[in-house]
Formats: C-alpha cells, structure tokens, sequence
C-alpha cells in the first residue's frame, strides 16, 4: 500500500477542525423556561452532603407536583419549587447551575447546631433540554418558618430564574 504524501496532513486538518469544532460548542444558556410550579410530593433518590444548605444535605428526588400555588402550608414534611428547562446551545450540554433560597427575614435557626441560615446554596451540573426541579422539602420542625421564601437559579452572574413563594 503506498502513502500519499498528503495523508498526514489531511489527518491534522481534520483534528485541528474536531478541536475548533468543540470550542465553537461551549455551552451557552439562553434562557430557563418555568414548566410547573408548587406544592409536589417527592421520592428521595439520593442524598448528597452540602456545607451550603442548613441541613447539610441535598436530596435528588423523583417529583409529581400536585398543586399549582405560590402560597404553600408551613408544615413538615411539605415540598415546594419549580421545574424548568434550560434552553441553549449544543443541546444536551451540561452547564453549572447556582441554586439560591432566601430564607424569611428571621432565617432558620438549626436545632442541632443553633446556626442561624438567611441563605442556602449549592451547584449542580444540569443538562439543556432537560426537566430540572429546584425545590425545597420542609424536614426538619425547625425549618417550618412561615413568610416568603425565594427560590433561584444562577449560572455565573447570569439570574436565570426566580420564584417566590408564601409559606403560612
């Protein structure tokens, strides 16, 4: 078999096409898209461990809303959000999401460490297309605080989405 001399340079064009080719494909968000929102019921998936949040956990949950509402029980037990979708380019891609609650005004005093919360954070990797939930599962007595409670999403600066909902 003879080689053309040619060959190794059209391999290199190619790889140096795949590699711009992947940097054009860097994630881009446009926008999240709110799909439901409220009260929904929950099966605890997983359960990670997140210095950010005052129960110094993270549940992924498999979720059924029940209820379209802003206006949510305060009582044990109660789980309450949003599900969105990200909208970007490539399709598929993953790209960091910031999650944010602010707490009412008085925060959430944890009973075991007596620290005082106005905030929880934490990031996840979510997929473009994809339905995603940012919710919040009232599992301890001492989170049941009655007031407004804002659920957000974050990638970078970017403020992707926002809902407030109304705990009595």
């Amino acid at each position: 078999m003879t080689r053309s001399p040619r060959q190794p340079v059209a391999a290199g064009a190619a790889f140096l096409a795949s590699i711009a080719s992947a940097l054009a494909q860097t994630p881009t968000i446009e926008r999240a898209d709110i799909t439901q929102y409220g009260v929904y019921l929950g099966r605890v998936t997983e359960t990670r461990k997140s210095s950010g949040t005052p129960t110094g956990t993270i549940d992924g949950v498999v979720w059924q809303f029940i209820s379209e509402t802003t206006v949510v029980p305060a009582s044990r037990g109660v789980r309450f959000g949003f599900e969105y979708r990200l909208v970007g380019a490539p399709p598929g891609a993953s790209v960091p999401i910031h999650s944010v609650t602010l707490f009412p005004a008085e925060g959430l005093r944890n009973a075991r460490t007596g620290r005082v919360y106005d905030h929880s954070e934490y990031t996840q990797e979510a997929k473009f297309g994809q339905p995603i939930l940012r919710g919040y599962s009232l599992d301890e007595e001492w989170e049941v605080v009655p007031g407004l409670w804002v659920l957000q999403i974050w990638n970078g600066e970017q403020k992707l989405a926002e809902m407030t909902f109304t705990l009595e």
